[in-house]
């Protein structure tokens, strides 16, 4: 498989500076490990030691799968003022076959039209 991969440097008033590492698979376009180390840390690995401590989380569903996307326009009566619910129930009859919307869609005015709401669904195949 490919894929890409990412260092970064995170400075925050909060915490500690730290090194950030993230490997996305080509495929899916899923960024599926996410490592973070600390500047110290990050020193040692770079110049040859081994067996670092690190933090890391693994995201690992949908590796090698690839992302489809598609436009759909889902008819909701009274979009300004329609309830969660109500824009959840209109979105039910789209989402299947593992599509799934975009949430951010369904309450974007900018999405609006008189034959509906303009919402994208993806899914991993």
């Amino acid at each position: 498989m490919n894929g890409k991969i990412t260092i970064s440097r995170t400075t925050s008033n909060r915490e500690p500076d730290f090194i950030r590492l993230r490997i996305e698979d080509d495929s899916s376009g899923v960024n599926f490990l996410d490592i973070r180390m600390s500047l110290e840390n990050f020193a040692k690995v770079i110049t040859g030691f081994g067996y670092i401590d690190c933090e890391f989380e693994l995201y690992a569903q949908n590796v090698g799968m690839t992302s489809e996307s598609k436009t759909e326009i889902v008819p909701l009566k009274d979009k300004y003022f329609a309830t969660d619910e109500q824009r959840q129930e209109a979105l039910k009859p789209f989402e299947i076959d593992g599509w799934k919307a975009r949430q951010s869609d369904i309450k974007n005015h900018h999405n609006y039209s008189n034959e509906g709401i303009k919402v994208v669904f993806t899914r991993f195949v």
